[in-house]
């Protein structure tokens, strides 16, 4: 029997990464089974804060401050999804956020729009307090820390 497209996405759900679960970063094996949709922003500003020890990203669930945050947007097994929990442990709370996909496709020459699509998907906040002052708050986590 083949699935159809609706009942293939009832059994996923969405999450946006911005640290060690992006490509190229030493946790990317976890989303080894899901499928990468590409680059994500979100709509709100929040506080992306990298600790210096260890050197670390911690979403922190302030909107309004910091900046839209870039990152990697997945589609995942809801069994994966459970595995990625564990991983997270309470240090880590997963909840709903509005990302931005295909933020990064300009206007050609034959379209006068973008399509850009705002999606509602999984993001794992820090569950702690953080002691942070605005020069630890970046817009993207990359090599370069």
């Amino acid at each position: 029997m083949t699935k159809n497209f609706n009942s293939i996405h009832e059994e996923t759900e969405l999450i946006f990464v911005y640290g060690s679960l992006k490509r190229g970063f030493h946790n990317e094996g976890l989303l080894y089974n899901a499928k990468s949709l590409g680059k994500a922003k979100t709509v709100k500003k929040y506080p992306l804060v990298i600790t210096k020890n260890p050197l670390y990203p911690y979403l922190v669930k302030e909107e309004g401050k910091g900046y839209e945050i870039i990152g990697e947007l997945y589609r995942v097994k809801k069994n994966e999804l459970e595995k990625l929990d564990q991983f997270e442990g309470k240090e880590f709370k997963r909840e709903k956020i509005k990302i931005n996909r295909n933020f990064l496709k300009r206007k050609t020459h034959n379209s006068s729009k973008i399509q850009i699509d705002e999606l509602d998907v999984n993001v794992y906040y820090y569950n702690g307090k953080l002691d942070y002052t605005n020069d630890d708050i970046s817009w993207a986590w990359n090599k370069k820390y």
